[in-house]
């Protein structure tokens, strides 16, 4: 397992599972399967200009993603709702929602190679 991916950061995860390998992995497969459409949501809602419904999803999308230890994405969360605070968010969000949409991908990449090595 490697705690030092620029992507994943597993040390939060770690210690709050106590080592337990088998609820880190439960853990990660809850978020593989929540994440996903919740990224979905925030897509669709950015889609239809409905923003104060995009910040609260990145809002609470945020402590799962800290939580699971992915700090490239909670920091794109964090521009986001940002964003949306700062009125900007037509201008930028397409190129947010694309990094988002990426970060995710290697998210879910780095995930998948974890659950392999808990095993």
């Amino acid at each position: 397992m490697n705690e030092n991916n620029p992507i994943l950061n597993l040390s939060f995860l770690k210690e709050f599972c106590n080592d337990d390998r088998k609820k880190m992995t439960q853990y990660i497969r809850t978020f593989l399967e929540t994440a996903p459409e919740e990224l979905h949501k925030i897509h669709d809602a950015a889609i239809n200009g409905r923003w104060i419904e995009v910040k609260s999803i990145a809002h609470s999308l945020k402590p799962q993603i800290i939580f699971i230890g992915l700090p490239a994405m909670q920091a794109l969360l964090e521009q986001i709702e940002l964003e949306i605070i700062e009125n900007n968010s037509e201008n930028n969000f397409p190129s947010l929602v694309a990094d988002l949409k990426q970060a995710m991908s290697e998210a879910t990449d780095s995930l998948l190679q974890t659950l392999v090595t808990l095993s």
